[in-house]
């Protein structure tokens, strides 16, 4: 059973590709698979232990966001939450549970500022986490995208789309007329870009670098087009 099974997927899949492969030499198209890897930084807030260590714990994400230049809380907010946390930490206070709910609110708070500078810093989005007090949690998705090249309406010209992501990203290009030495191209916020000035009848080959957070994510492979 597990053998046929088998069979007629792969029969399946041969058909697919088959299809998609007439469709793309009728539309002068080709594509590369390009898996991107993206890792964003997230800031966590956990507490272990007695009364006495929440206490501490939320002490110590305040004083790190009082002043910090990272995360710029103001000064009459820090004093509250300061105020908030001696309110729990005083001996034998009535309200325990609640009282520690308001600061848990207000850390809670904190999180949420720190997460909105890191995001917009994402080269220093670990640094702005941990100087505010915080973890940081890492978390990676994997997105398939497709890198495909294209000869452009104009004679010489070549369009080209890089793999599309919903975070902060940057699209960096590279170009070659010999498949060996390759030129960078200007980078670009968007998917999309165009190279011009191409020589009809030769041969051009190029290559996407989907950038994110930190650091690139490698080079695709190489395509190569023949330019009309």
């Amino acid at each position: 059973m597990k053998k046929n099974s088998k069979m007629k997927q792969s029969r399946a899949d041969k058909r697919y590709f088959e299809k998609h492969k007439r469709a793309r030499k009728n539309q002068g198209m080709h594509f590369v698979f390009v898996v991107t890897v993206i890792r964003t930084a997230i800031a966590t807030y956990k507490v272990t232990g007695g009364d006495a260590a929440k206490g501490e714990s939320a002490r110590k994400v305040v004083t790190a966001c009082a002043g910090n230049p990272n995360v710029p809380i103001p000064g009459p907010t820090i004093a509250i939450y300061v105020d908030h946390i001696d309110s729990y930490d005083a001996r034998k206070p009535a309200n325990k549970k609640e009282r520690w709910r308001v600061v848990k609110v207000d850390i809670d708070a904190l999180k949420g500022v720190t997460q909105t500078f890191a995001n917009a810093e994402p080269e220093s989005s670990n640094e702005i986490i941990v100087s505010a007090g915080f973890t940081v949690k890492v978390v990676t998705v994997r997105q398939k995208g497709i890198f495909t090249v294209k000869n452009g309406v104009d004679s010489g010209t070549i369009d080209l789309t890089g793999p599309s992501v919903k975070v902060k990203h940057c699209q960096d290009w590279w170009y070659s007329d010999d498949g060996i030495t390759y030129v960078r191209m200007r980078p670009t916020l968007e998917a999309a870009t165009q190279m011009t000035g191409l020589t009809p009848g030769k041969y051009a080959w190029f290559k996407n670098e989907l950038i994110v957070m930190k650091d690139g994510k490698g080079l695709s492979n190489a395509i190569k087009i023949m330019v009309k």
